[in-house]
């Protein structure tokens, strides 16, 4: 079969969506995963345990690596829309057992995000700088973690989407 007809078989095009769609929910988690480590500052007062958000990203990266190639693989030797669905041979059978595998990395680095945040809310009550990252937007400029009300003083009148971009430009 030539290869631009077996790119435009129903099997090919429904199962090959089930390799886009575990891209799709391992670049979900390890944007999660990110964003967590970014504001847990501000969210719970720490910085996140930094070995379990790496070791995170990475399962959720090789996890979402394993499952879509597994599963564009298997579209191509002739897997139905389910997987679930029997008569298949034994190499599909394999690589469904490998793209499961894949499906588990992507469970412990979800498991991983949720032991950094109960590490991150949990954490020893270290000194935490107002602007830890140098974040140029207003959010940075109040307390780490911000009191009710955000900020303890009235602030000045902005004058920009990056006020404290332009206080380190003044003074500098």
């Amino acid at each position: 079969i030539p290869l631009w007809d077996a790119l435009h078989e129903d099997n090919v095009i429904l199962s090959s969506a089930s390799a886009q769609y575990g891209a799709v929910l391992a670049a979900v988690i390890a944007s999660a995963i990110g964003a967590i480590s970014w504001w847990s500052p501000k969210i719970f007062g720490s910085f996140p345990k930094d070995g379990i958000a790496i070791a995170s990203a990475g399962a959720v990266f090789l996890g979402g690596l394993v499952l879509g190639i597994t599963d564009l693989v298997s579209a191509f030797l002739g897997q139905p829309d389910l997987s679930i669905a029997g008569g298949l041979d034994s190499d599909v059978e394999t690589l469904n057992a490998v793209s499961a595998m894949g499906m588990g990395m992507l469970a412990l680095g979800v498991l991983g995000l949720v032991l950094a945040v109960l590490a991150s809310a949990n954490a020893s009550d270290e000194e935490i700088p107002d602007d830890p990252w140098d974040g140029q937007t207003l959010e940075w400029a109040a307390p780490s973690p911000p009191p009710v009300g955000n900020f303890i003083a009235p602030i000045a009148e902005l004058q920009s989407a990056a006020p404290l971009l332009d206080e380190f430009e003044e003074v500098s």
